[in-house]
């Protein structure tokens, strides 16, 4: 059955909690046990096992002298996070968190415990048309557990967006495979019970037949490596970029342990950078 999932992009379905069906109160909530994961996902290094994305953001900033973007931030945290492994390698990098539908409240306790290394757009800002003012040469747009919740085309126009500013792009996203269809839910059940029964009761009613649903979709429509390197072909100035594609510890190996790998488990997250070419470099 594992075998049978073409990991990939494979609907376009709605998720209740993101996509407008839910109250800015539900969505909050859903936020908020995403910062959670988040944080003990990046807690146990299980984001980056090798420490090769950290590497690849590190050189990037580094080469360019560049900042950091978040697109369609949410909550903000997990952008914020990269910030903080940024700084303990003595990075000065800093970040700006955007959204189409910004969370000021909480970017605003993001940024007052930064250190003036978080800040953020009040205003709406629309991932396929970043404005000048807000991306400095050199910058690293982010993008956390959304990108699938863009049409191929709109994906396209924010790749094109990209290639038009010479920035290069981060998407950390679910990996597309049959496994994550389960496992992204098991993880977040084991990671957010707290923060879920902090909210109202019928939030903690909720949610669980909610983030259920919107798990298995997120994971439904996600893009694999091959779905990303066709929307990027033919693109205008492409040819001067690549993709590089990194994984995640797998579910099991974030519940049991490093150990649960050896069992053949499909990795949760998927890293993919899409970044200019070095000069010289085809």
């Amino acid at each position: 059955i594992w075998a049978a999932y073409p990991n990939r992009r494979v609907c376009g379905y709605m998720e209740f909690a993101t996509d407008g069906w839910a109250s800015d109160e539900m969505a909050n909530t859903l936020q908020l046990l995403l910062e959670a994961t988040w944080s003990s996902i990046f807690s146990i290094g299980a984001h980056d096992p090798k420490g090769e994305v950290l590497d690849a953001i590190g050189s990037y900033l580094d080469n360019k002298n560049g900042s950091l973007l978040e697109l369609a931030a949410g909550s903000g945290k997990a952008a914020t996070l990269w910030v903080d492994e940024l700084t303990q390698r003595g990075s000065t990098a800093k970040v700006v968190l955007t959204d189409l539908q910004p969370n000021v409240p909480a970017w605003q306790r993001l940024s007052s415990q930064s250190g003036g290394r978080v800040s953020f757009a009040p205003d709406p800002v629309d991932a396929t048309r970043v404005p000048g003012h807000l991306r400095p040469e050199g910058t690293l747009r982010m993008i956390h557990l959304a990108l699938h919740h863009f049409t191929p085309a709109l994906v396209r126009e924010m790749l094109a967006d990209v290639v038009r500013s010479g920035d290069a792009l981060l998407v950390g996203d679910c990996a597309p495979s049959a496994q994550n269809l389960v496992m992204l839910n098991v993880v977040g059940a084991a990671t957010q019970g707290p923060v879920l029964w902090s909210r109202p009761l019928h939030h903690a009613l909720l949610m669980p037949v909610v983030g259920t649903h919107d798990g298995v979709v997120s994971v439904l429509r996600s893009y694999s490596p091959t779905d990303l390197e066709e929307l990027t072909a033919g693109l205008p100035g492409s040819d001067g970029y690549a993709w590089q594609f990194f994984h995640s510890r797998s579910a099991l190996s974030i519940l049991l342990g490093p150990a649960a790998d050896r069992l053949g488990a499909a990795p949760l997250l998927q890293w993919s950078l899409f970044a200019p070419l070095a000069t010289g470099t085809h």
